[in-house]
């Protein structure tokens, strides 16, 4: 009985029999809490492969990919358009360095987190990227449950 109600309660709010003229969307009717949301997340990276693996983890029902880029000058630019929760970026890019596009989109959006990515896992390099704002690394190769569980450690729910 409580079922046929709610089924109910969700068609009377979307339509203009019983004398009313209701003018919600579906969105206004589902409890927002149970409306998932998907975190926004973009890729620079000069190498299709890992851009691709990425995107094929990455992508589903907690995470969107909104975009990638295989060079800085254009992933920091839709980066800035985008406004991404999360940034992969890789540190050897074709025109720039990535610790200078880490240090741009935190100057831009200090709230972002970046997990840089990268083959060496050089005791510099770490320092740098964390200096400059990283919030953490993700080496190659990697898998999926390293990818995923970093990520979910940085963007909890």
């Amino acid at each position: 009985m409580h079922r046929v109600h709610s089924v109910h309660s969700v068609h009377c709010a979307l339509c203009t029999h019983h004398g009313t003229n209701f003018k919600r969307s579906i969105n206004d009717v589902i409890d927002p809490m149970t409306a998932l949301k998907k975190h926004k997340v973009f890729i620079i990276d000069d190498n299709e492969m890992t851009r691709s693996v990425l995107r094929m983890i990455v992508q589903g029902d907690k995470y969107e990919v909104v975009g990638e880029a295989s060079n800085a000058k254009s992933g920091l630019e839709r980066v800035l358009a985008l406004r991404p929760q999360l940034v992969f970026l890789d540190i050897m890019l074709p025109d720039a360095n990535g610790l200078e596009v880490l240090t741009q989109i935190m100057a831009a959006f200090p709230q972002t987190a970046v997990l840089m990515v990268t083959a060496s896992n050089d005791r510099e390099t770490v320092r740098n990227a964390i200096q400059h704002g990283a919030s953490g690394f993700i080496v190659k190769p990697f898998n999926e449950k390293t990818v995923i569980g970093t990520m979910d450690r940085l963007i909890p729910n």
